[in-house]
């Protein structure tokens, strides 16, 4: 009975909780990449300006927060 029980549990986590979130991953991946696709670019001065322009803004932030 115990042994039966834990089988049903098992298959139930392996099949239905596993493919549920299967799907909810898969669904938030596909909105990431549509939502993040203009932030990457290949190119690496996009990059490097996106540095700068981080610690430019923790620089002002820091002096912000000093005063």
């Amino acid at each position: 009975m115990l042994l039966t029980f834990a089988r049903l549990i098992g298959w139930t986590d392996r099949y239905v909780v596993d493919g549920v979130l299967n799907v909810l991953s898969a669904l938030d991946a596909a909105r990431r990449r549509s939502s993040c696709a203009a932030l990457q670019t290949g190119l690496a001065q996009d990059y490097v300006y996106g540095v700068a322009l981080g610690v430019l803004l923790l620089f002002v932030l820091a002096q912000w927060g000093l005063r």
